[in-house]
């Protein structure tokens, strides 16, 4: 069976109908598009550890908000006509609700898209008040080794998959921002992948204090990688291993700066959602920001500090603003899973497989 009809059978599963209930029709569509999504490619190699995370996380996001129906209509009105890339957004709200509920806030309401003025994500209820909450997801740098090789094998990909019809594996421990002549360098070497010959690993210089590694592995499993290596796909795919150094744990004050940066002028985008004519200064006001982090390791406490920069920022204005700045995935909570009295009466969706 291909792989969109395992993914199409595994969606119909009952232990996946969290999963079916709020995304069936998304990620039906994505199917049809021939799109590739990580949450299909594991449902249909049956990657339990992924998909049950899944699971748990929009069982536990369908337990603490009120209005299910307009959270599935949410859901098909916002991924149903998009690319794949927005339904990474729409779990950051997903996750952002269960961040903030463990936090003690309650009452979550799914805001549905006004036509006529900007309208934020949800409204809930925390520390006596109303609450209004604007999510957003902060993007990893462009300019780095990961989101330069990946979207350049992305594109190669796109313009001529059976060229690139093989895994490779890219080793770096660079993590700072590359210049243009590195950018062109690493673009070059990803377009000269399909001649590197298969097992023999290569060390290329992309600048005077950069340099990466790459090793190639044939489709035919021919060249296969040896212990270390973990490459274990057999789909065409580029794998970018980061490693550390001592260095990488010092206080890294251009992270912070960006950080800084990047977050006030995403809040200043969408600050009229919270400071229109239409707002009430009676609610409590949270932006939460999910950070794609551009390193592994990084300082938790630079979170904070930019969260209270910014807040202090629009205080000495007299404007009421939490920024929350979230890293990493939620721990999804298993006990959502269990079965509930109501169960039965979630909306399902029935997909037939190919």
């Amino acid at each position: 069976m291909s792989r969109a009809g395992l993914a199409r059978e595994a969606l119909a599963l009952p232990q996946n109908e969290p999963i079916n209930w709020l995304l069936g029709r998304a990620l039906t569509h994505f199917i049809d598009k021939d799109e590739r999504v990580f949450i299909l490619d594991a449902l249909a190699v049956s990657n339990s550890s992924a998909v049950r995370a899944w699971n748990a996380w929009i069982a536990e996001f369908r337990n603490v908000i009120t209005n299910r129906d307009d959270a599935v209509r949410k859901a098909d009105e916002e991924l149903c006509k998009q690319t794949w890339e927005r339904l990474e957004t729409f779990m950051t709200e997903v996750l952002s609700v269960l961040r903030l509920s463990r936090l003690g806030y309650t009452d979550f309401e799914v805001v549905l898209a006004d036509k006529i003025r900007p309208s934020v994500d949800f409204i809930a209820r925390g520390n006596g008040k109303r609450v209004r909450i604007e999510v957003k997801r902060l993007q990893e740098p462009q300019d780095i080794i990961r989101t330069v090789a990946s979207a350049r094998w992305a594109e190669c990909r796109i313009n001529d998959p059976a060229k690139l019809n093989f895994q490779g594996l890219l080793s770096h421990s660079y993590h700072g921002a590359l210049s243009d002549t590195a950018i062109s360098k690493l673009h070059n070497v990803i377009d000269q992948l399909p001649q590197q010959k298969a097992g023999v690993e290569r060390t290329i210089a992309l600048d005077s204090d950069i340099s990466i590694r790459v090793v190639c592995f044939g489709a035919d499993r021919q060249g296969a990688p040896r212990p270390g290596y973990d490459v274990t796909s057999k789909d065409p795919s580029l794998v970018i291993r980061s490693a550390f150094r001592a260095e990488d744990l010092d206080f890294d004050l251009p992270e912070l700066q960006g950080l800084f940066v990047k977050t006030l002028r995403t809040i200043g985008e969408a600050a009229n959602k919270f400071f229109g004519r239409h707002s009430d200064a009676d609610w409590e006001n949270i932006f939460a920001i999910e950070w794609k982090a551009p390193k592994v390791i990084y300082d938790p406490a630079t979170l904070g500090l930019v969260g209270q920069a910014i807040e202090k920022a629009f205080e000495a204005v007299d404007l009421n603003l939490k920024v929350l700045i979230f890293a990493g995935d939620v721990e999804p909570n298993y006990k959502f899973l269990e079965p509930t009295p109501d169960s039965n009466a979630s909306l399902t969706v029935e997909i037939s497989s190919d």
